[in-house]
């Protein structure tokens, strides 16, 4: 397990409901006082594909708020503009600008291009986007022929080392191959030309770096040994088996329910029910409840960013956000005691 401290801060806004009477310099003392906790990420699983994590010491805000950052305002690099030259197959040229939109790209060297709106040039250039050319024709056979996103290849000669390529995936038989654009017939021809530019989903999908960033709250499973102690091994046995997810089990050396993987409950309730069943008496065997500041979160990503650098760059995010919000309010605190 690796774990590494976030970023500092202090929320100046996450307990509001508890500083109603306060205001001015006292209200903002009062929230430091309250807030400053240090919040930490514990790392759960880690691979090229997910990232799952425990945010710990923190708010049901500043977890949601990560969450809908790194859904919505992580930039990436992502093809932007298509002009397409020459289309003879199926496929109609808005269709096959779609879909080369949404293929992934790399975007770890994200932060060396600016973005358009940034940008001094009139229209494009290697500061703010990446050119690619793609060019395919199929022979005089009766074999098809793939049109992949490896079909692309970068057309500045400038940019020719860039990091911002197309994401390949791993096939059937273990192999890497790219994304599947279109297929071509005998004699069909696809020629265009892609500008791949800095954005963030939140203008639109085509820039979210992950296909699943959720969280759920952390689960705390506590079993009442006195009323443990009154059931059979058969009634204990039918409350493992209960659970969908395998979070119990039985200790026959001991005979006793043992809360083997607690993170792994989906709160169905579905253990409680079956010991609602046993009687009124042994009611309450197992109460199942939350830790209202640890929060397990999931993030899965498509390829254009590692799953760490999905939750670094959201943090970076998160922090200019609130270093705005605090530059706002020490300029009004500050105007306030004058």
């Amino acid at each position: 397990e690796k774990s590494f401290v976030l970023i500092k801060t202090v929320f100046f806004f996450s307990s509001r409901r508890r500083h109603t009477r306060c205001s001015g310099v006292s209200w903002a003392r009062r929230c430091v006082q309250e807030t400053g906790s240090n919040i930490s990420i514990q790392v759960l699983e880690l691979d090229d594909e997910h990232i799952k994590f425990i945010l710990q010491n923190a708010d049901l805000s500043i977890a949601n708020s990560l969450r809908r950052i790194m859904i919505a305002e992580v930039p990436i690099m992502a093809i932007d503009f298509v002009e397409i030259e020459r289309n003879s197959t199926v496929l109609h040229d808005e269709f096959i600008s779609h879909r080369l939109g949404l293929v992934p790209l790399s975007s770890s060297s994200n932060k060396e291009f600016k973005y358009r709106s940034d940008c001094d040039c009139q229209d494009y250039c290697s500061n703010c986007s990446v050119t690619y050319e793609l060019n395919v024709r199929c022979p005089d056979t009766e074999e098809s022929r793939d049109i992949t996103s490896t079909d692309l290849y970068v057309l500045d000669d400038r940019l020719e080392n860039t990091e911002v390529t197309p994401v390949t995936y791993r096939s059937i038989d273990g192999g890497q191959q790219g994304v599947l654009i279109a297929k071509l017939r005998r004699n069909q021809e696809l020629k265009v030309k892609c500008v791949a530019r800095k954005g963030i989903a939140r203008d639109h999908a085509k820039w979210n770096p992950s296909s699943v960033a959720n969280y759920q709250f952390d689960p705390e499973v506590t079993i009442n040994s006195v009323l443990m102690n009154k059931l059979s091994l058969g009634q204990m046995r039918e409350i493992v088996d209960s659970c969908p997810t395998r979070v119990y089990k039985l200790n026959d050396a001991t005979r006793q329910i043992e809360v083997e993987n607690p993170q792994n409950c989906v709160f169905c309730e579905e253990c409680i029910r079956v010991t609602e069943r046993f009687g009124q008496e042994e009611e309450g065997v197992i109460k199942i409840s939350t830790v209202k500041d640890r929060f397990i979160f999931t993030v899965e990503t498509t390829g254009a960013l590692r799953p760490e650098e999905i939750v670094m760059s959201a943090l970076e995010v998160l922090q200019t956000k609130i270093n705005d919000v605090k530059d706002v309010l020490r300029t009004q605190l500050n105007q306030d005691s004058r």
